[in-house]
């Protein structure tokens, strides 16, 4: 359990970098989907590959 000074900090550094902040969340948002998600076709899968691979070259350029 968090302190009442931990839980201060954290809402500061939230305040401070939401960028950081939305990011953070949303590749934990992405890794619990992709454990949790019970995919079990192989042409969902690449599918999903696909779509990942596709916005990592988006964000290359």
């Amino acid at each position: 359990m968090a302190t009442k000074a931990q839980l201060r900090a954290n809402k500061k550094y939230e305040k401070e970098h939401p960028e950081q902040t939305k990011l953070k969340q949303a590749k934990s948002r992405a890794k619990w989907f992709i454990k949790h998600c019970d995919i079990t076709r192989l042409d969902d899968l690449k599918e999903l590959k696909t779509l990942i691979n596709e916005q990592i070259e988006q964000l290359e350029k």
